[in-house]
């Protein structure tokens, strides 16, 4: 695993994939994050970060759907993206999209897809957490939100 420069963007990935420990490490990361990223959304998000979050989800399931797995890919990213933002911290926007962004590198796009998305009815399953995240930000329910991401890092380590 290799660093970026510390003048990287942030758009730019914080680290470059080029193995499979390097992924369980984002993974790891992402799991203690994202939970409460998940529940900040809840309690912090405006009527147009969940206008956001809905439009990018039916995006997802569309796209997944028609098994335009690229298509797909680019939605779930921004549905992590649009969470982020609908936490309305700065901080936490700041420290966790660059883990989000490495979710475009090839490695994890290969990763996901042959182990995490390797069949119809895992598609449907991840299709389902995020919609019960979806669900717990539109009711501002933290815990319920919390608990939604949870499962999702827990199936993806």
């Amino acid at each position: 695993m290799r660093s970026l420069p510390a003048n990287a963007g942030l758009a730019e990935p914080l680290i470059l994939l080029e193995s499979e420990a390097a992924i369980q490490e984002i993974i790891e990361a992402r799991a203690a994050l994202e939970p409460q990223a998940a529940s900040l959304a809840a309690r912090h998000r405006r009527p147009e970060d969940l206008d956001r979050l809905e439009t990018v989800h039916s995006a997802m399931i569309r796209h997944a759907r028609e098994g335009h797995f690229d298509l797909y890919f680019a939605y779930d990213k921004a549905f992590h993206q649009a969470l982020l933002q609908a936490t309305q911290n700065r901080l936490l926007v700041r420290v966790l999209l660059p883990l989000v962004e490495t979710m475009d590198q090839h490695v994890y796009r290969e990763f996901t897809s042959n182990f995490y998305l390797k069949s119809p009815q895992a598609f449907r399953q991840v299709l389902s957490i995020h919609s019960r995240i979806l669900q717990a930000v539109a009711d501002q329910d933290p815990v319920r939100a919390a608990r939604h991401m949870k499962t999702h890092w827990q199936r993806m380590k």
